[in-house]
């Protein structure tokens, strides 16, 4: 695999993101209220640093791809406090969509951390799209293979743990749970290191490497202590990395769909039906 930038192409920096986000589109109240990870619940998980929100950028590309297909049903697999949920509701909105008769909602979430899973209640609340969003409280995948037979979603957005990703969407599609033009967007699948990570297969036990992370976090200020738990962390992100390679190589060679994957922040993947 070889594949070469022009000259002149822009990196893919903080400054370029800041000014794209300021050339693409001014903040809602709702984006206002909730940029800048002011959510309530976002610093009672420091733990689950592979999990933080969506820039505003990608809240805004995935508000577009809500207004662009139309969508009507949205599935969002890993919700954390919400912040990303909250850009899908404010595009639903304006395709006009509400709850039906029934009471059903049209944005489904969710949160396997009970704690997180209350935050964003909370954030629906007090932000005016509660009516709109049914928070799941339980394993995604146990959410997934509950859908009665005909449930179908215009966007499925995934942003959940890793590991899980290629469960997630291979159930997904045996399911029939992606409408016939929907789109699957699926976040942080381009992790930092992949490029050199490319053949390498990814290790199982991401369990224990966690563990070795919150030991590290609550580590003492002994150096080699330190050390150690810093090596722990480096070894769980590659392995992060090698399992986002794993899923981008599935995907690519999986014959039901055709996918886009881009470089913005840590990767964003646009799969669709195959004609």
């Amino acid at each position: 695999m070889s594949v070469s930038l022009k000259a002149g192409t822009v990196a893919n920096d903080q400054k370029v993101v800041e000014y794209a986000t300021y050339e693409s589109a001014e903040y809602n109240t709702a984006e206002k209220s909730s940029s800048g990870g002011s959510l309530e619940g976002e610093e009672q998980f420091p733990i689950r640093g592979a999990e933080l929100p969506v820039i505003p950028l990608q809240g805004y590309l995935l508000k577009w791809f809500v207004r662009f297909v139309r969508a009507k049903k949205i599935l969002e697999v890993g919700t954390f406090t919400g912040y990303s949920t909250v850009f899908l509701a404010d595009a639903l909105r304006k395709n006009g969509v509400e709850a039906d008769e029934s009471g059903s909602k049209p944005l489904i979430t969710c949160e396997m951390v009970e704690e997180a899973a209350e935050a964003a209640q909370k954030n629906f609340t007090k932000l005016g799209y509660d009516d709109l969003i049914e928070v799941k409280v339980q394993k995604a995948i146990d959410t997934i293979n509950a859908f009665p037979d005909g449930t179908q979603f215009d966007l499925i957005f995934i942003d959940a743990d890793k590991p899980s990703y290629q469960d997630y969407y291979d159930t997904i599609l045996n399911k029939n749970l992606l409408s016939p033009n929907g789109i699957m967007v699926i976040d942080n699948t381009i992790l930092f290191g992949i490029e050199k990570l490319v053949g390498q297969e990814p290790e199982s036990d991401f369990a224990a490497q966690k563990n070795a992370i919150e030991e590290w976090q609550i580590a003492s200020k002994d150096s080699l202590e330190k050390k150690t738990a810093m090596e722990c962390k480096g070894a769980f992100l590659d392995n992060l990395a090698k399992t986002a390679h794993a899923f981008n190589e599935f995907v690519r060679k999986d014959p039901r769909t055709e996918q886009l994957v881009l470089p913005l922040v840590t990767g964003m993947t646009f799969v669709r039906l195959a004609n």
